[in-house]
């Protein structure tokens, strides 16, 4: 799991708080300034850049499936198992 986040690039005490806060200890980036479209468009030309989003790939880095809003458990889990 790779966690990005959305936020400006100057709010990077903010978002290292907040990760610290729900106990998040896997590998986790920032976007810097830029091109904040061509980011989106990179990740899934079809996605208009609503948050939160999860995007899962394949071992090869074909995505699979996006899910766009607050997902339950439930849906997380269907979506990965049959990827482990």
């Amino acid at each position: 799991m790779v966690l990005l986040s959305m936020d400006e690039p100057d709010q990077i005490q903010k978002v290292k708080s907040f990760l610290r806060e729900k106990g998040v200890d896997f590998e986790s980036y920032l976007r810097s300034k830029g091109d904040f479209e061509g980011l989106v468009n990179s990740i899934d030309p079809n996605w208009i850049g609503g948050i939160p989003a999860t995007f899962i790939y394949d071992r090869r880095g074909n995505r699979i499936q996006s899910l766009i809003g607050p997902q339950k458990y439930e849906v997380l889990e269907m979506a990965v198992r049959p990827l482990l």
